[in-house]
């Protein structure tokens, strides 16, 4: 049995799709899991006034993030983050 090359390219077109919309469906988990999670600590509601309410609200976020961002994206294993540049 042998494909066509605009068989093999469907094929390929068809694979890049469902990974596309893998990518999409977590980024979308990630972005409601990290809205919970701020509702939830109620950390929308607390206004930014100097740099101790900055630092707790900077702190609570980058903890919320990467905890739904390893979860989420399979990160756990990383000891560190690559920086490209």
């Amino acid at each position: 049995m042998s494909v066509s090359l605009t068989q093999a390219n469907n094929l390929t077109n068809l694979s890049s799709n469902t990974q596309i919309a893998q990518k999409r469906n977590k980024f979308e988990e990630f972005r409601n899991c990290v809205d919970n999670a701020i509702k939830a600590e109620s950390l929308h509601l607390n206004p930014v006034l100097d740099d101790e309410t900055f630092m707790k609200c900077y702190n609570a976020l980058t903890c919320i993030l990467r905890q739904h961002g390893e979860a989420i994206f399979d990160m756990s294993n990383r000891t560190e983050l690559q920086i490209i540049g």
